[in-house]
């Protein structure tokens, strides 16, 4: 078991993880399904998302003969994880998710487990390199950072050219910090190409590292197109038999 070192890292992060942490927790322990859930399911994943075959494709085809790996972060408990895999919608990907605490993840041995929050993406044992991530995943996980520019840097520099970013944020109207209107700023300020998909309770982020190869629009119509198709291959009550 693994739980994030924050001695280092600036006041307000700390913070932030020790409220995340002692939700997490207490959220896995009651097994909660009220606001805050940290075992949502792959079906909950295609929700939220608006889709994700599409952008799994688009990973895998820009691979190189090595293999593409794909970056889950704040990915509870690994359900979502363990579920695409037994779908074979992951095959021919490599797979690293990050916790603030291992004890919560399900041993998917696909899977390596960081314990780490998307600020610096490295623990005791090591640290993601750079422009080595071809995609990377993010569902409310990143929504209460207390430092968005932080995250993104660290994003910018572990992703590999033409890779891509796309994540789930409440919208401004349920979010008193904020939602999508946070990040996008930071975003093309990295010099990424973004699309936005609005909504009412929860906004959709994609944003694409140049070169690029698809705009961040089409990739996000592409699977938002296709997101009916999409639900139908998983149970919205979690696993099935």
């Amino acid at each position: 078991m693994a739980r994030v070192e924050m001695s280092d890292l600036p006041r307000e992060i700390q913070q932030q993880y020790r409220i995340a942490l002692e939700r997490d927790i207490a959220s896995w322990r009651a097994k909660d399904r009220g606001n805050y859930q940290v075992d949502r399911n792959a079906y909950e994943y295609v929700h939220f998302l608006r889709g994700i075959y599409k952008f799994l494709s688009y990973v895998r085809g820009i691979s190189s003969n090595n293999g593409a790996s794909l970056l889950w972060l704040g990915e509870g408990t690994l359900q979502a994880v363990e579920q695409f895999l037994r779908a074979g919608w992951l095959n021919g990907i490599n797979q690293i998710a990050t916790t603030l605490d291992t004890e919560i993840c399900r041993t998917v041995s696909e899977v390596e487990v960081l314990a780490c929050g998307g600020e610096r993406l490295s623990d005791q044992r090591r640290s993601i390199d750079d422009q080595t991530i071809l995609g990377i995943i993010s569902v409310f996980a990143l929504q209460f950072s207390a430092r968005p520019d932080l995250v993104v840097k660290e994003l910018q520099r572990v992703l590999s050219p033409s890779g891509v970013i796309k994540m789930v944020v409440s919208s401004k109207q349920l979010n008193g910090i904020g939602g999508s209107e946070r990040w996008i700023p930071i975003f093309t300020d990295n010099e990424l190409s973004v699309a936005l998909h609005e909504g009412l309770e929860f906004d959709v982020i994609l944003a694409v590292k140049p070169p690029v190869l698809v705009t961040a629009c089409e990739l996000l119509e592409q699977d938002n197109q296709t997101m009916g198709n999409q639900l139908e291959g998983f149970c919205p009550y979690g696993w099935t038999s």
